[in-house]
């Protein structure tokens, strides 16, 4: 029995081992949060579209230089001396009386008045009437007598315009050009016909008309004027009459004054001075951009190689540049993803900025999900503050943004061991390589 329990003891500490050491190597087990969103389900994301450009920037320069001056050294001083002076000793007598006094005011005062009048109320005004008149209006017909227009046309070489007339047809008159033809064939016989081609008719409508009434009457009516009574008025006051005056007197006295020697010499001396010699120039800078989008739902896993990233300079065995291999698998469920943005933005050492490094910008065939896989190389190494971002783009101008921390080691670092360590280096030269996030 005791044999039994020991064995179970030895077994319980070689799994809480094992486990140890798998959550120690799989990040995600130990809940680090590697992979970040940049939003949340109830707020809108920024597009960060920022980009270099070349502008014209104020280089400072300059230089100090040495000089020769000279300048007045001020050694005034103060002395006191007996001096005679005016001592003032004058003063004022205040005094006065009251006395009375008449004024003049203008009094604003009157009354409305009201009488009884009588005046015409002129109610005149137009009137619409209405009258029959008779009108010519355009027609365009013809009307034979005594042939068909079959007939006519075939006889109308002989036809002679008789002038315009006015006929009776159908019941209204009408204006109309008489033509006339009256043939004798040489055969025999005779053909008389004749053709009217009317253009106006007689016609009778009724038009209204605006006529002007005379009409009013006589009223009684109740009016009013202001009276102004307004006037000036005499009153009395009282008002003070000032017989103040003043005595001038004084003496003579001497008394110690502050009197100012005035003294000094010149003196040659040495000094700095900055000489500006700043200049514009064309640089290379940043220029932030952006716009905000709607969020995203769904989950994206993320796969590194290597571990410890370096850039392009750092040489494997084989002398080989250093390279990251990145792959993305991601899912969503309100809309479909039709392109995808990656970059880094790799944050420099020594205050050099940042500079952005493209990693994938394509559009995509609309779908819920997908994988890509890219390689990219960096010149310049980055701390711990450069990052990785994964922009999906949905088809409803949604958008989802996921970044994760992504230093860049330098051409001399410290080897590493592929598994990682425990140590603080892990956490400032990227020992990460596989996470899942969900937004």
């Amino acid at each position: 029995m005791g044999i039994l329990k020991k064995m179970m003891a030895i077994t319980g500490i070689v799994l809480f081992v094992f486990c140890t050491m798998v959550m120690a190597k799989n990040p995600m087990l130990l809940g680090e949060t590697w992979l970040q969103t940049g939003h949340s389900s109830s707020e809108k994301t920024w597009v960060d579209t920022s980009y270099w450009d070349y502008r014209k920037v104020l280089v400072s320069d300059g230089y100090w230089e040495a000089y020769q001056g000279r300048r007045w050294v001020d050694t005034s001083y103060y002395v006191t001396r007996q001096q005679r002076v005016w001592v003032d000793t004058s003063y004022t007598v205040n005094q006065g009386y009251w006395k009375t006094e008449n004024y003049r005011v203008w009094v604003q005062s009157g009354y409305t008045r009201y009488y009884q009048g009588r005046r015409w109320v002129d109610t005149s005004g137009w009137e619409t009437r209405y009258r029959t008149v008779t009108q010519w209006v355009p027609v365009n017909f013809v009307v034979y007598a005594g042939c068909t227009s079959y007939g006519w046309n075939t006889y109308s070489f002989a036809a002679r315009y008789a002038g315009s007339v006015t006929i009776r047809h159908g019941g209204s008159r009408y204006l109309a050009h008489k033509y006339v033809i009256d043939y004798r064939p040489i055969h025999g016989g005779r053909i008389y016909a004749v053709r009217y081609h009317c253009y106006r008719r007689q016609t009778t409508l009724v038009e209204p008309y605006r006529v002007w009434v005379q009409s009013g009457r006589w009223e009684n009516y109740t009016g009013s004027y202001y009276v102004d009574t307004s006037h000036w008025e005499t009153r009395t006051r009282s008002v003070w009459v000032d017989t103040s005056y003043t005595v001038n007197q004084g003496h003579w006295a001497q008394r110690p004054v502050q009197v100012l020697v005035q003294d000094g010499h010149w003196e040659d001396y040495t000094g700095q001075r900055w000489v500006d010699t700043s200049y514009y120039d064309y640089q290379k800078v940043l220029v932030d951009d952006g716009y905000y989008t709607e969020p995203l739902s769904g989950t994206l896993v993320v796969r590194k190689e290597p571990k410890y990233v370096f850039t392009r300079w750092h040489k494997d065995a084989q002398g080989k540049a250093a390279s990251m291999d990145l792959a993305i698998d991601w899912e969503v469920q309100n809309t479909k993803i039709n392109k995808i943005v990656v970059y880094q933005d790799v944050n420099r050492y020594g205050a050099k900025g940042r500079e952005r490094v493209d990693i994938y910008d394509q559009s995509i065939n609309p779908s819920y999900e997908g994988t890509i896989r890219a390689t990219v190389q960096f010149d310049h190494a980055g701390d711990e503050q450069s990052k990785v971002h994964i922009y999906l783009y949905g088809t409803n101008d949604d958008m989802a943004h996921i970044y994760f921390s992504n230093p860049v080691n330098g051409f001399r670092s410290i080897n590493v061991r592929n598994e990682g360590t425990d140590s603080d280096p892990d956490a400032w030269l990227g020992g990460n390589h596989h996470g899942t996030i969900e937004f």
